[in-house]
């Protein structure tokens, strides 16, 4: 049988039954890392069968928009190590205490494989109200309370929400956790796919790795882009207006002379050009600036907070690491095809990606209306890294991006990140603006 989500949830949901007496045979005390090491046995197992590829696909699937990679490398050590259910049970409970990024990943499978209802529904009801408090307690402790978060109404309904979610389900006598579903009519379950995507976008685009900020990984909570952004600034000089000058009057002072110019902010150059190329040194914050960008638009789009300056209306963002598409763009052969039937091909790599995406933050409702709204141009799209591209394909990036933009001629705005070293012959863009990013100073 082959190895695809519906064959992952089935063998998940017949290993599930039991899970409970095997979990006090064995000691194990986390429910959360007996139920993860569940639902990633099938995988396991089937990579001791020798089914690899398939497995891995499935398992990227699940982690689209997770951004990193950790489960794949456990999983081939269970399998050179034949461990069993408990050893990969009791390894998860403890290391996702000390690695959030691992346990974002087993969040995003446990909630592609709907894993806590499948075992929910397996235990009596003798059993349902312990199994509610005691993953109600690991997970506030694993601080992923909120993303299974799950509360009883009066007239005995569990109603589970994950900002834009909602799952429900009748209580007999106990407490049991139920899959999520959505309103399934017409505009409210576009709506709800909407704010889901953006959710789990700013999501994704709001945390930082801690080691990044010189902090020891797995020692702190997850940084808030919000905590440490600064405002940065392109070394493009422009005028000040009557009103800056007269507010930096004071300044003159200082300076010693009256200031005629200041530097262009990033965020008016985003705002003030269509197509945009933000060049920078290593570490001089391109890819923070766009992923700051994203959030902020995301905000807008959930009328949380009020759009930059320089912008009209809230722009539906769109974030695609330029280095996750080498695979495909790689095994993409355009070559003696004419230029629309290249331009065809090249805009099918990003709606793929697009669609991978959408599965991978569990809204792929979301695709037809998303690409409505680019053909209809109310769309912020960020490609990130042109520079984290090997020089052999930038030729071709480029041309993926000439047909993104032909494809989608009406988006607000497109924006590329870029070091600044890395930006020549073959990957400078036609039809956009650069501006570099100034360096930071200590003041």
């Amino acid at each position: 049988m082959a190895f695809d989500e519906k064959t992952w949830k089935e063998k998940v949901k017949e290993r599930l039954k039991g899970w409970k007496g095997r979990m006090d045979k064995a000691g194990a005390e986390s429910v959360y890392g007996f139920i993860a090491g569940s639902a990633l046995w099938p995988v396991v197992d089937a990579f001791k069968e020798g089914d690899l590829i398939a497995p891995m696909m499935e398992l990227g699937k699940a982690l689209g928009g997770v951004g990193t990679n950790l489960l794949a490398n456990l999983i081939q050590k269970w399998k050179d190590q034949g461990a069993d259910e408990t050893s990969i049970a009791k390894q998860l409970a403890e290391e996702t205490t000390k690695t959030p990024d691992l346990r974002k990943e087993l969040d995003a499978v446990l909630e592609k494989l709907d894993a806590f209802a499948l075992a929910g529904n397996t235990l009596p009801k003798k059993d349902q109200s312990w199994f509610a408090s005691a993953l109600q307690k690991e997970l506030q402790a694993l601080g992923n309370w909120g993303k299974f978060q799950a509360s009883i109404t009066g007239t005995g309904v569990i109603v589970q929400a994950d900002r834009g979610g909602v799952a429900a389900g009748k209580i007999e006598g106990g407490v049991h956790i139920t899959k999520k579903i959505y309103n399934n009519s017409g505009e409210n379950k576009k709506e709800t796919a909407k704010t889901r995507y953006l959710e789990k976008l700013r999501q994704r685009c709001s945390v930082l790795p801690v080691a990044a900020l010189g902090r020891e990984e797995g020692t702190e909570e997850d940084v808030s882009l919000e905590d440490v952004y600064v405002q940065l600034d392109t070394s493009t000089p422009i005028p000040l207006s009557k009103e800056e000058k007269k507010a930096r009057e004071k300044e003159i002072h200082r300076f010693g002379r009256e200031m005629e110019d200041r530097p262009l902010a990033a965020m008016e150059a985003a705002a003030q050009n269509k197509h945009l190329v933000l060049l920078g040194d290593p570490g001089s914050g391109k890819s923070t600036f766009a992923k700051q960008l994203a959030v902020v638009m995301a905000d807008a789009c959930l009328t949380r907070k009020k759009l930059p300056a320089g912008f009209s209306k809230p722009l539906l963002p769109l974030f695609i690491t330029l280095g996750d598409l080498v695979p495909d763009l790689e095994q993409l052969k355009p070559e003696g095809k004419s230029e629309d039937e290249q331009d065809r091909l090249l805009t099918e790599v990003f709606r793929g990606k697009t669609r991978q995406i959408l599965e991978g933050f569990n809204c792929p409702d979301f695709a037809e209306e998303l690409e409505d709204i680019f053909t209809e141009g109310s769309a912020l799209i960020i490609f990130d890294g042109l520079d984290e591209t090997p020089e052999s394909l930038r030729l071709k990036v480029r041309e993926f991006l000439r047909a993104v933009k032909r494809s989608y001629p009406k988006v607000e705005r497109i924006l590329v990140t870029c070091r600044v070293r890395s930006y020549g012959k073959e990957s400078s863009l036609s039809g956009y603006v650069h501006h570099t990013l100034s360096q930071f100073t200590k003041e």
